[in-house]
């Protein structure tokens, strides 16, 4: 395929619906507002259980729902200890949904 400047962009446009599984309540909102300030319509599909959501450890800071604060695709590691050592990482593993 030939690749052009705004290749993602034409590969987004031309899928059929957009599914997501977010984690918080910051990244809901912003797929949410994705969806409202689109230039182009197409179904957006949410496989978040409203459980989650009532789950008291189940935040996000008021600052990650302002200005300059956008839908993150993968979290970092929030714990100071691995973070600052990665070459101690045995293992990696992959989750979405509810891991609290």
């Amino acid at each position: 395929p030939s690749f052009q400047k705004d290749f993602g962009r034409s590969q987004i446009q031309k899928a059929n619906w957009q599914v997501v599984n977010v984690t918080t309540p910051a990244n809901l909102f912003h797929a949410y507002r994705r969806q409202m300030h689109r230039d182009f319509r197409k179904p957006l599909v949410v496989f978040t259980t409203k459980s989650l959501f009532r789950h008291k450890l189940c935040k996000s800071p008021i600052d990650q729902f302002g200005p300059g604060s956008r839908f993150q695709r993968v979290y970092d590691e929030r714990d100071p200890a691995i973070s600052e050592n990665p070459e101690q990482v045995d293992r990696l593993v992959f989750c979405s949904g509810k891991v609290y």
